[in-house]
């Protein structure tokens, strides 16, 4: 009964991500670039300060990295990380990388303002990595038996089930949940496809300790498989 019940939750949760996926695709075809005469013209300013006031600064492909992320998606955030990891990159000659999602033009041209030219792009799940993540998330579910125990769930020392259930709170306006429904598997899909993501990001790029404020929901929870990943970090 059990497993007819989860894997008809699956199947609801295959068509949400057709619907979700062609939707995404309508909204980023119809997506028009940001514009603004105060945004370019702060975007002109800062590049020329940060042009000025970098000399110190010398590229090394052995220094340590700093890396600054953009999944907040709030300007004064971006922009406050970006200022602090210049000051850090001042004081000890770091590398600053920023890591944004691969259609964040706006984001990009921020950061890129502060001087910075490096760039990891987290990608969009695509609907097969979708397919292949939501049977992953289908074989943790079913070995569950309740809510309590799908919260608690973690692997790795990284714990899903806090952050999926967090980030189902704040994107469906649900206080709580009962037991657990279609949207689990489908969140569930995306924080797996995230520390698939980070754990090849890290294996190249080892985490040193945090040097500001945290990532955001699930990728606060998967940075590939040690500790939490922060906004602007440190990486060997």
């Amino acid at each position: 009964m059990k497993l007819i019940k989860n894997f008809f939750l699956l199947l609801l949760a295959i068509l949400y991500s057709f619907y979700f996926h062609i939707k995404i695709f309508l909204i980023n075809l119809g997506n028009k670039s940001f514009s603004s005469k105060n945004f370019d013209e702060f975007i002109k300013i800062n590049s020329s300060f940060w042009k000025k006031n970098n000399k110190s600064y010398i590229y090394n492909k052995y220094n340590k990295k700093i890396l600054i992320t953009n999944f907040v998606h709030q300007p004064v955030y971006t922009y406050h990380e970006s200022l602090i990891s210049k000051y850090i990159q001042n004081f000890y000659n770091y590398n600053i990388f920023g890591l944004i999602d691969s259609v964040d033009k706006f984001g990009k041209k921020l950061i890129k303002s502060f001087n910075v030219d490096n760039f990891f792009y987290y990608p969009n799940i695509s609907i097969f990595q979708r397919f292949f993540f939501l049977l992953k998330a289908f074989k943790i579910i079913n070995n569950l038996k309740n809510i309590d125990q799908f919260i608690n769930f973690a692997d790795d020392e990284i714990n899903y089930g806090r952050s999926v259930y967090d980030h189902l709170i704040r994107n469906t306006g649900t206080a709580t949940f009962n037991e657990i429904n279609s949207k689990f598997y489908f969140f569930l899909s995306e924080a797996l496809f995230c520390n698939n993501f980070c754990k090849k990001l890290f294996s190249k790029n080892t985490p040193a300790p945090p040097a500001c404020r945290p990532f955001c929901w699930v990728l606060s929870s998967c940075p590939g498989s040690s500790g939490n990943v922060s906004a602007a970090e440190g990486l060997q």
